[in-house]
This record gives structure tokens, sequence and C-alpha cells, in this order.
């Protein structure tokens, strides 16, 4: 099941699985397992957009049997019979208030099976039609039992990505990627429902900002720096470096124009969440996003010790300010160190940059976004089937 409930009135589409694994016990089996379960995102993609055809099936077939008309031929055929057979039917909750958790089957000669996620386990239950007797669940429970270990050896041996075809479809869908709308945030909500959330914004995206995030190392130095005193709220109008910066079309002044400057103090990301105790005792931050007009590689590198325990990230990249001598490349590389993935983001889709880079990109400095989640999260999964290829 996926949910649709970005429509109204919306629930679940069911998400039949296509894919087959044969051969279970060959080396290629980490390479089988994640060929289908690219192919199965992809149909968890199309029903989470109200493209999916087993509910608007269900409808006809449910329309036609309660009209007296004869049964149209559709439903008479033995494809049928075998699509809406769902031998096995499966649901499963993320809720830590939830402490137990079932699915029947939906079918006489099916098995149901309900699962809870947790940090590090998962814990699965198997039903069979009451009649049928337990040998229906035992037969579909032994599987589970083997599940990990198929993904122990898929994750000692991942198989790798295709970064050129990744890159590919990136450069075709560049204008996904300015003002991603990031569909995957309401199901990363969906996800965890926990009421409290850690979330620490950097940046001028929206109001006035008075303090500037930068590095340890600019920190140190300069204590403080001059920022422009004519931002307006609610809009991005300068970055801290505005005074150097080229004419500015959309302020419409002179390179010559003075511009009135307040003088703030400089501090890392590190040192606010330390003073403001935003995380006590070491705890998770959950959504650290910046948007610093240019200078978000120098946010990141002041927010080192916060980004181990940073479960969701999301940061700006484009040619103006402090990226146009940065590396790209090396701030993924930094981020993967810290135990996160990280993606380019567009509207409802996600392209893979840890592991699967491409050189193009580090040429590419159009307007864009990247959002990163930390390995082992149930946020990863969520990101995970929206991700490309």
């Amino acid at each position: 099941m996926c949910s649709t409930l970005a429509f109204s009135h919306g629930r679940t589409e069911a998400a039949l699985v296509a894919e087959l694994l044969r051969d279970e016990a060959s080396p290629r089996l980490p390479e089988l397992l994640a060929a289908a379960v690219r192919s199965h995102r992809e149909v968890v993609r199309d029903c989470q957009r109200g493209h999916g055809h087993e509910r608007h099936l269900l409808a006809l077939y449910a329309l036609s049997a309660s009209s007296g008309a004869p049964t149209p031929a559709l439903f008479l055929h033995q494809a049928w019979s075998e699509v809406s057979a769902s031998t096995i039917s499966t649901s499963g909750a993320r809720q830590p208030s939830v402490a137990s958790f079932s699915f029947g089957p939906v079918c006489p000669t099916g098995i149901g099976v309900g699962y809870l996620l947790f940090a590090s386990s998962v814990e699965c239950t198997v039903s069979s039609w009451k009649g049928k007797g337990p040998p229906a669940a035992q037969a579909g429970a032994a599987p589970l039992r083997e599940t990990p270990c198929a993904i122990d050896m898929m994750a000692q041996n991942p198989p790798s990505c295709n970064a050129s075809a990744i890159a590919d479809n990136f450069f075709q869908n560049l204008r996904q990627t300015h003002c991603p709308r990031s569909a995957w945030v309401k199901l990363m909500r969906d996800a965890d429902s926990r009421p409290a959330k850690t979330v620490v914004v950097v940046g001028c995206n929206k109001g006035y900002d008075a303090a500037a995030m930068t590095s340890p190392a600019m920190a140190a130095e300069r204590q403080t720096a001059d920022f422009p005193a004519i931002a307006h709220a609610g809009r991005e109008d300068v970055g801290i470096d505005y005074n150097t910066r080229a004419p500015d079309r959309r302020a419409k002044r002179p390179a010559d124009a003075p511009v009135a400057v307040v003088s703030v103090r400089l501090r890392t990301v590190d040192s606010l969440v330390e003073s403001e105790r935003l995380a006590l005792g070491g705890s998770v931050i959950d959504i650290l996003t910046t948007d610093a007009e240019g200078h978000d590689a120098l946010v990141l590198e002041g927010a080192r010790d916060v980004l181990t325990r940073v479960r969701y990230l999301e940061f700006e990249y484009h040619a103006i300010g402090h990226w146009a001598s940065a590396s790209l490349r090396d701030v993924i590389g930094s981020l993967e160190s810290s135990g996160m993935d990280c993606y380019w983001a567009g509207h409802e889709r996600l392209w893979r940059l840890t592991g699967c880079w491409d050189d193009r990109y580090q040429h590419f400095r159009a307007w864009s976004n990247i959002a990163c989640v930390r390995r082992g999260d149930v946020w990863h999964s969520v990101l995970g089937g929206f991700a490309f290829g």
C-alpha cells in the first residue's frame, strides 16, 4: 500500500509488485534485489501521483457488479483473476506509540504481513485466512526469517550505481531543480509523526537575519562582519558579501554606490546550537536547512559537530559567493563521512550524488538545492523512494 493523501479524501493505493527474483542462491542477489527495488519505487511514485490502476479497476468492477448488467469481458479474463488476487498483502506502521501491528490477508488463499519499523529492527506478524490453518502463515513467515541475511549480503556487496545515466536524467530535468517543491517532506512527516522536532534554519530566505553563520576559521579571525542594512522582510535581497559584488540589477544600484551596513557577530552553527541549548546532551537535530546566498559551504564547515546528529539537511547551491570557488564534490564527500547520503533535489524526483558522482556536476553552477538524509534513518527510505535509477 502507498499513501495518496496528497489528494482530497485520498487514502491508499495498492502498489502491486511486478518483479520476481529467481535463483535465490545466486551471487547476483544484491544486484537483482536492487533492480527490483528500483522498479517498485517507480510503481510507488505512480501510485502517489494518482496514476495507479488497482483502485480504479476495482471501482469499475464494483460498479459493474452492482449494476445488474452483464460482466464486462475485462473482468472475465484470466489476467484479471491473477492481478486481482493479492496473494501477499502487506502494511506497516512507524509510529512510536504503536506496540504491535498486524494486517490480514485479502483473499482466501493469501497471507497478510503487518510490520513495525524501528531504528534498528523490524517486527513482523503473518496471518492467513480463517479455516486455512497455520501452514499458510508458517510458509509465508519462512522467507521473512531469511530476509535479514539477504539484506546483510546486499549491504556488504552494494550494487554500483550508474552515475552517467543518473547525470543524463538530471540534466534533462533541470527545470525541476530550481526552487523544488520537495514532495518527499510530506511523506517524511507521515513516516515520523512525533510532534516535537528540532529544526535549525540558517540564512536570509525569510525575514531579517542579524547573525552571519560561517566557518570556524573565519569566525575566529574576523569575529564580526558588515551585513547590508537594506534587507526586506520576506525577500531574498542580499548576502553578506553584497557590498563587494558586481552591480545588482534587482537593487538597481551602480557598483560604486555606498550601502549602509550593520556590524553583526560571526557565529558557527555548532556554537549557536550549543549556546542556545538546542540539542541538549548531544540529542539529534531533526532538520537543518541553509540558504546563505552562496555561503552554504562555509555554514556547513561550521556545523561539523551538529552534522553528525542531523537527520535531514537541505542547502542551496549555485555560482554566487563562496560557491564560485568551493568544491561541491568535497562538500558531498564530507557529508558522506558524517553518515549522510545526498541528492540533487527536484519537484518530485531526486538524483543521487553520494557514491554516484559524475564529473559534469563540477561545471554545473545553476540555482539548485541538495537534500541529504542520514543513513539508517527511517527518512532515508522515504527519500530513496524518490531517487532516479
